[in-house]
């Protein structure tokens, strides 16, 4: 699908991969190929708009999710004939899990100001203490250029930001107290491994942190506990 409203540009591709639940197990896939490119602003007053990576542009992303209810229990392939008590301690367990990867953001933006000197950045999204080589910049205070004629992009699709890569799961227990009464525990894993997406480094020359990341764009673990009862 495309899209064009006059100042940005959408293009794109889904694919979808799907399995009903079927014994005790489910899936869902998504694979998304898109980019978005944008005309907001210009380089100099006299040029034309500046086409460019939009913030969102993501040209890749990746999200699969499944749900499988363990083979433990009543009914089950292990366990079948188990009684109500055994029943109620092997039986009912389910695990849940969300895996997503999306490409980082095209980093920007590259002040008007800059002086680059050449050569190759050596781009590593991760490099907390130095994401790209400072040395290519002029970083004198003195020296730095208050009018000009800029011709350095504010922003480059191949220089982009950490990329997003994160689990989500969850383990849930339904015990059946009684008919129509059911207790469930939940035990919930956001950014189960605890894998940092760093921020974008800073991009002012002149600034003591030039080419180093200071944050993250996520969220630490959390773990989450609850207990839900139904009738």
């Amino acid at each position: 699908q495309a899209k064009n409203d006059g100042s940005s540009y959408f293009h794109g591709l889904t694919v979808r991969v799907e399995k009903r639940f079927s014994h005790g197990l489910q899936f869902l896939s998504n694979y998304q190929f898109a980019r978005t490119m944008e005309k907001r602003n210009r380089l100099n007053d006299f040029s034309g708009p500046e086409k460019r990576a939009a913030d969102i542009d993501r040209p890749h992303r990746f999200v699969t999710s499944s749900s499988y209810e363990l083979p433990f229990g009543r009914g089950k392939a292990l366990g079948g004939n188990a009684g109500p008590v055994l029943d109620r301690i092997i039986g009912g367990w389910i695990v849940n899990g969300i895996f997503s990867y999306e490409v980082g953001a095209p980093t920007g933006d590259w002040p008007g100001s800059l002086i680059y000197l050449g050569g190759p950045l050596n781009w590593n999204p991760r490099g907390v203490d130095g994401a790209f080589d400072v040395t290519r910049f002029n970083r004198n205070s003195a020296q730095q250029l208050s009018n000009n004629v800029r011709t350095f992009p504010t922003k480059f699709s191949s220089l982009r930001g950490d990329s997003g890569k994160n689990v989500d799961a969850s383990i849930l227990k339904n015990i059946r107290i009684k008919e129509r009464v059911m207790l469930q525990f939940r035990a919930e894993f956001l950014n189960a491994f605890n894998h940092a997406a760093f921020s974008g480094p800073q991009l002012n020359p002149t600034n003591t942190n030039f080419g180093t990341i200071t944050g993250v764009s996520n969220l630490e673990r959390h773990i989450q506990l609850a207990l839900r009862l139904t009738w």
